[in-house]
């Protein structure tokens, strides 16, 4: 068990001393990259969930990363007040009909929803980062896509808690909390709280409101 401890400690210690990590105003790439640091230091198995960690090392993961959004702070966006964005872009809907395919239009101006698997990045694990198919803002990041099986790409995590903002949507006879791109207000997908731990947190997002940009490229 001490062996555990320490390599968590480890991993936490190379991940807030590394270049990837943003500061606390920032999200750390979670915990993608911290189970990767796990099993790198042997402190979990490959295909080990992190629910079989300790409680103490739960709380000790909890108190290093701050910056972790959960379930309580999603609904408190929803219900009060959501980040302020870095920037804002406004287009008329003519503009947006113009830029857009008929397909991503639908989702991301109407709220719609695309076919599930039947989409570019269900099945898709490669690198890099994923930004907003209407104003090309950063929304998440390939560490923190995970297999969750619905149909529709799935993240754990935003790729900075302004990225995105949230809305209750009562929709189609469902309780659901709407994301929506923070920049332009484009439709994303939705939020549910039957993620991985630590978060908890499953973003269900349509892939025709995404763009996958690899690292280094545009």
């Amino acid at each position: 068990m001490g062996h555990r401890y320490c390599g968590i400690v480890l991993a936490m210690a190379r991940i807030r001393h590394s270049s990837e990590y943003p500061g606390d105003g920032a999200l750390v790439p979670f915990p993608g990259l911290f189970l990767s640091m796990l099993r790198e230091n042997r402190c979990c198995k490959a295909g080990e969930p992190i629910g079989g960690l300790p409680v103490l090392a739960k709380n000790l993961i909890t108190r290093l990363c701050p910056a972790v959004l959960t379930w309580t702070d999603v609904i408190k966006y929803a219900k009060y007040s959501n980040p302020e964005p870095y920037r804002r872009e406004e287009k008329t809907d003519a503009e947006w009909q113009a830029q857009l395919t008929p397909e991503q239009y639908q989702v991301t101006r109407q709220k719609g929803t695309e076919p599930p698997y039947r989409n570019a990045y269900c099945r898709s694990y490669e690198p890099g980062e994923y930004v907003c198919i209407g104003c090309g803002s950063s929304l998440f990041n390939a560490t923190e896509k995970y297999h969750a099986i619905s149909g529709w790409p799935s993240f754990t995590q935003p790729a900075a808690r302004a990225a995105v903002k949230y809305a209750f949507d009562s929709s189609h006879g469902m309780q659901r909390i709407e994301v929506q791109c923070n920049v332009c207000d484009c439709h994303l997908g939705h939020v549910f709280p039957d993620g991985p731990e630590l978060s908890g947190l499953r973003y269900c997002i349509n892939s025709e409101s995404l763009r996958r940009v690899r690292e280094g490229k545009e």
